[in-house]
């Protein structure tokens, strides 16, 4: 007996043991969910994108955002785009990839709100780009993010780098949000002996040599230089330092870690990287519940009364299955006219199964942006994914919507101070009742620069479907602008006091030309003895085309200005009238002893002298002159003009507020500079 019992018990601690054994081996599984304001982003391995594994990055691992990569006329990589949004990533937490061939089509086709060049301007120390074949340069991003404002309004451009040199901050001015590129710490050495030779930025930098240790320092240098557009960063799925570095985005304020994957990540690591995020509070791990989900059925109360834009909807619902536990669910919709459901807020909501029912009931705040049918549905993403039902609510439209319907300028040519009447009309193309609001006045040298207020005019209220008659407002045209196109905007409630339905069409503008203006003014002087100033004498410049002609006469003092003259090229040209009237024997006899050696003449004097345009002084020009005096002949020859100007006419260049000319002028053989002003012999016709 005694070996009989015992034999029962080992036999029975075997089986405890074994049991024991069991137990240990059931390993619990969990999932993660998104928290409030941090957010993580993943780059997916390219396992992920092409066999559409979308779904257990944002179910399972928790992450909301994702980069993919975008179209090209000639290579459709569409179907990760709509992959991504099937699996629960909507378009506001797309990042996708760009380049500068595909830019326009893949902004003009793919709407996201954020658009991605990586490491645009990185480069090694000879200058050669550490991506692609040719760096970004200023004027390219500005013409993407430009591009990406005209046409995505609430879109971002994004770019990333490591080695803060003048190409980087430049960019960073530009873009909307830079991450921090590297999975390392770079520190500059201070040495002014890195030449990058690639055409823009400074030519000399200090070199950014990598330093030991995580990348927080380098997190923390990028936060010092830009600020809260380093509000995202990089980690990397194959190992980094995740709890030091997350702590470091707490510290930062940073609201979005993205995980480099595109390596092939085994789920292993990827729970290392979560687990550390929820650690530091941004994600929260959850259980697996032991529960099986069946059914779903929803329905929306108000049906089939339509909603208006601003208003919440509420919906109720059954959840059935099998067994006790928690049970996660997203709501998604299908927008006006699209064609695949996306996430509604991507929140994941969680409800306890009891026996196998759950009931569920959501209110979800002002979520409508247009009008139209939408179609909700509920997908489980734990303990197992089923679709319920999808029920349609149709939304009007009840705000008011303010445009500019009309603007027009009274000048199209402006320069500094000109006072310019700026004509429009504000039209409320909504379904609500537009307050009183007020429009706003500015200018934009490029059209999607930011704009220079001016500024505004009070508005009265405007019903629906309403317009306002043609209001005028005088504007002052600035100082310190530079000759060119200008935008002249103006802006429906441009202080944003008004909840309009559509908050993206209030401005609209006209162009006008700036011309930076000179004032040009002198004086025309005989060079007599002594000089006096000229009246009567006609001046003409024009511009380099001959198009334009700008005309003055000098007052009885010689004097004479012209105002606004816009900068350029031009001729200037002048012209008296008045008789021939100093000529006479002296001056010829003035000439026969210059010929003879007996006296000499200023260099004006031999032009004047030199009557038959020779270019030779002697006794043929005296022999003229006396002619002339005579009344032998009325004209010198070989069109030599009777008043002759010392000023070339030949163009000159204007390109300053001021410019002061001094032109000195005499009569064709006046010789001994004898013209005095009572002689003067004025042409009725001038």
């Amino acid at each position: 007996m005694k070996v009989k019992f015992q034999s029962n018990i080992n036999a029975v601690l075997f089986l405890i043991i074994i049991s024991c054994n069991l137990i240990s081996a059931q390993t619990k599984t969990y999932h993660y969910l998104p928290v409030a304001n941090k957010t993580l982003g993943i780059w997916p391995d390219t396992d992920t994108w092409m066999n559409n594994k979308f779904a257990v990055l944002h179910d399972k691992w928790g992450f909301s955002k994702v980069l993919i990569v975008s179209s090209s006329p000639g290579v459709d990589y569409s179907f990760m785009y709509n992959n991504a949004l099937a699996a629960g990533f909507n378009m506001d937490n797309l990042l996708l990839v760009i380049w500068r061939s595909n830019y326009q089509y893949a902004i003009d086709n793919f709407p996201s709100k954020y658009y991605y060049i990586g490491e645009a301007v990185e480069h090694d120390c000879a200058g050669q780009p550490t991506v692609g074949d040719k760096l970004y340069s200023a004027t390219e991003l500005s013409t993407i993010s430009q591009y990406i404002k005209s046409k995505r309004p609430a879109s971002k451009l994004v770019i990333d780098g490591y080695k803060r040199c003048s190409h980087l901050i430049i960019a960073g001015g530009i873009a909307d949000k830079i991450l921090y590129s590297s999975y390392v710490n770079w520190n500059s050495t201070g040495l002014p002996v890195c030449h990058v030779n690639i055409g823009w930025g400074d030519n000399w930098e200090s070199p950014w040599l990598e330093g030991a240790g995580n990348q927080s320092d380098s997190w923390r240098d990028m936060k010092q230089k830009f600020g809260s557009k380093f509000s995202w960063s990089w980690m990397h799925a194959n190992g980094d330092d995740y709890f030091d570095l997350f702590r470091t985005a707490n510290e930062l304020g940073l609201e979005t870690i993205w995980l480099y994957s595109y390596d092939l990540v085994d789920p292993a690591k990827l729970e290392i990287f979560c687990n550390a995020a929820a650690n530091a509070g941004w994600l929260q791990k959850v259980e697996d519940a032991n529960v099986q989900t069946v059914d779903i059925s929803i329905t929306y109360p108000s049906s089939p009364a339509p909603l208006k834009l601003g208003e919440s909807i509420t919906t109720s619902g059954t959840i059935s299955g099998s067994g006790s536990g928690i049970v996660n669910y997203k709501w998604q919709w299908k927008k006006p006219g699209a064609v695949n459901f996306e996430d509604i807020t991507g929140v994941i909501e969680a409800v306890t199964m009891t026996n196998g029912t759950a009931d569920i009931l959501s209110v979800i705040s002002n979520p409508f942006t247009e009008i139209g049918a939408y179609t909700f549905r509920i997908i489980t993403t734990i303990p197992n994914t089923i679709t319920s039902n999808e029920q349609q609510v149709i939304v009007e439209l009840n705000k008011p919507d303010l445009r500019i319907s009309y603007i027009s300028l009274n000048k199209q040519e402006v320069f500094a101070g000109d006072q310019v009447t700026i004509s429009y009309r504000v039209e409320n193309i909504g379904l609500g009742k537009a307050e009183a609001s007020r429009v706003g006045f500015s200018y934009n040298p490029t059209p999607y620069a930011p704009d220079y207020f001016l500024d505004f005019a009070d508005e009265s209220i405007i019903q629906p479907g309403a317009t306002t008659a043609t209001r005028t407002k005088v504007i002052t045209i600035p100082d310190d602008w530079e000759t060119g196109i200008y935008y002249m905007i103006a802006f429906a409630d441009y202080q944003n006091v008004l909840a309009e339905s559509n908050e993206g069409n209030n401005r609209s503008s006209t162009q006008i030309n700036f011309l930076q203006s000179c004032d040009i003014s002198g004086a025309v002087l005989y060079d007599g003895i002594p000089e006096f100033g000229l009246a009567n004498c006609n001046i003409r410049i024009k511009n380099n085309e001959n198009l334009i002609t700008y005309t003055k006469t000098s007052d009885a003092n010689g004097n004479f200005t012209f105002t606004n003259i816009p900068y350029g090229e031009y001729s200037i040209s002048f012209q008296s009238n008045l008789a021939l009237s100093s000529v006479n024997a002296a001056d010829a006899l003035q000439v026969v002893k210059y010929y003879v050696g007996m006296t000499e003449l200023d260099e004006f004097q031999l032009i004047a002298a030199n009557v038959n345009n020779n270019k030779v002084v002697n006794s043929g020009d005296a022999l003229l002159i006396l002619q002339r005096y005579l009344g032998i002949i009325t004209v010198f020859p070989n069109n030599k003009p009777d008043w002759l100007f010392n000023y070339p006419t030949s163009h000159f260049i204007v390109n300053q507020p001021q410019k002061n000319l001094t032109i000195k002028c005499i009569e064709s053989g006046d010789v001994n500079k004898s013209f005095k002003i009572e002689n003067e012999v004025i042409d009725d016709d001038i």
